[in-house]
């Protein structure tokens, strides 16, 4: 508990650092994917038990999981391409011996 408070106390200084590892970026999209996907399916199975229309509601919930899911995801992965886009774009910067104005 200690190291990772540690961790974003260092990560905070360091405007560089990137605020995501790839773990927790991981999890965020297995989260991403899964709670739509239990969620809409569960929903669709309840649906269909109180409409006996099996497995109608269920394949609609799932279907709709895949293209809510895919938008999370795609959504998610380019506020990350942002941030690195962001962070490299003010390495590249100062980095540059071209933009010296000396």
């Amino acid at each position: 508990m200690e190291e990772s408070k540690q961790q974003t106390k260092a990560s905070a200084g360091n405007p560089d650092a990137p605020s995501y590892s790839a773990f927790g970026l991981a999890m965020q999209l297995g989260y991403l994917i899964v709670i739509p996907l239990v969620a809409l399916a569960i929903g669709g199975r309840l649906l269909d038990k109180k409409f006996d229309s099996s497995p109608v509601f269920l394949l609609v919930g799932v279907l709709m999981s895949v293209f809510i899911s895919s938008y999370l995801v795609y959504t998610k992965t380019r506020d990350v391409m942002n941030e690195i886009d962001a962070v490299a774009g003010t390495k590249n910067k100062s980095d540059d011996p071209s933009l010296d104005t000396e």
